[in-house]
């Protein structure tokens, strides 16, 4: 999108999936090979997904708009991720594209000065490969922030951990009409194609974990266990996506999603209204996090396409001055522009009008309103009854 003259950007906020990685559950029939182990670890190929996100960023943020300086500076950048190691290494692996270039000792004399105090016996060698640079290869290490889980109400807002009404939440999408007609057809017949073709048998709401694997084989190019065809594959992969989205979709005034995306909203519009009065130096927000993050935000945002959110995704919002007093915002997902509720602009929304629809979307008192231990009845909350 061709920017007009007057436009200037001066803040970003990106949410983004992690890279690749192998499969959450060890399944016996898998057929991928996995030197990190299962559990859900990044692999070389969502490291270098992400790296090459770093790398759009790096010429989009650094050399066409100058928001961000060619080198790390701390003032300018706040980085948050889950409490993953997947997380954490795609937004390390990102942001090593985004700053490629390290810093340097600033005399000389640091090169004898700059030791830790004891001895090491090839340490003069090590001095004398590094030269000049403070790591090998000019590394820049970037800080990477991290919330527990049970804490995280801003990137995992949708767990019970952090938000135990949605235990109640799950419950009822479980038990409505929808869920219950998937979870019928997947009981009498998927779940015995499964049993029959691979020897696993689970009920609907634990066979995430078959389409999990198999997804994970698919992308980095593994055969399929003898007798998965592609049109089986598909068909087990829309009970899994179902299962990671349907809290957000099913829940009355998507409520669920609501939760789920409030406190990230909030920071949103915080960090915004930051750069807008001077009052914070940061100039990009990057939260690293999962499908399911970006199902719940893109579901909060009534943009949610019911496609599962492919490895590395990316939602992006920029803050523009307009240099007429006024300021607009772009949001992008996958680089595509998306146009919310309520902006009269197709691509650069008019950030009182951005603004006004975050704030509809935002759960007023979103502690007290998670923590199932208050007395406040399923009707007082604002949605729950029996279906």
């Amino acid at each position: 999108v061709a920017l007009a003259e007057s436009r200037t950007l001066i803040n970003v906020v990106e949410a983004c999936r992690h890279g690749a990685r192998s499969p959450i559950v060890k399944h016996e029939w898998d057929t991928g090979i996995w030197p990190k182990g299962y559990g859900g670890e990044l692999t070389p190929a969502g490291e270098h997904q992400h790296y090459l996100n770093g790398a759009v960023l790096r010429r989009r943020y650094v050399e066409e708009h100058g928001l961000l300086s060619p080198k790390y500076n701390s003032s300018e950048i706040y980085v948050r991720s889950t409490d993953y190691n997947r997380t954490i290494m795609s937004a390390l692996s990102q942001l090593y594209a985004l700053y490629p270039e390290g810093a340097q000792l600033h005399s000389s004399e640091m090169e004898q000065a700059a030791i830790p105090p004891f001895n090491v016996s090839n340490m003069q060698a090590v001095i004398s490969e590094l030269g000049m640079n403070a790591l090998p290869n000019g590394f820049q290490p970037i800080p990477v922030h991290v919330v527990s889980k049970e804490y995280d109400l801003t990137l995992r807002g949708y767990d019970p951990l952090a938000c135990p009404y949605f235990k109640e939440i799950n419950k009822y999408v479980e038990k409505i009409g929808f869920s219950q007609q998937k979870a019928f057809k997947y009981e009498n017949g998927l779940r015995h194609i499964i049993k029959n073709t691979l020897g696993t048998d689970v009920d609907y709401f634990e066979a995430w974990s078959i389409g999990d694997t198999l997804y994970s084989d698919w992308f980095h190019g593994y055969d399929f266990p003898p007798g998965i065809t592609m049109d089986l594959f598909w068909e087990i992969m829309d009970n899994t996506n179902y299962t990671n989205y349907y809290q957000f979709t099913q829940s009355p005034d998507m409520y669920g999603a609501r939760l789920a995306s409030t406190k990230f909203f909030e920071d949103i519009i915080n960090n915004f209204e930051a750069a807008m009065a001077g009052t914070s130096p940061v100039k990009f927000y990057f939260y690293s996090s999962h499908d399911t993050t970006l199902n719940g935000f893109l579901n909060g945002l009534e943009q949610f396409n019911y496609q599962n959110p492919p490895f590395a995704s990316t939602l992006f919002f920029e803050l523009y001055d307009e240099g007429n007093g006024g300021h607009t915002v772009r949001t992008l997902y996958n680089d595509q522009p998306l146009q919310l509720k309520g902006c009269t602009q197709p691509v650069y929304c008019d950030y009182h009008e951005f603004k006004a629809f975050l704030q509809s979307r935002i759960v007023p008192n979103i502690y007290k309103m998670c923590n199932v231990t208050y007395d406040y009845p399923g009707k007082q909350r604002g949605f729950l009854s029996d279906p």
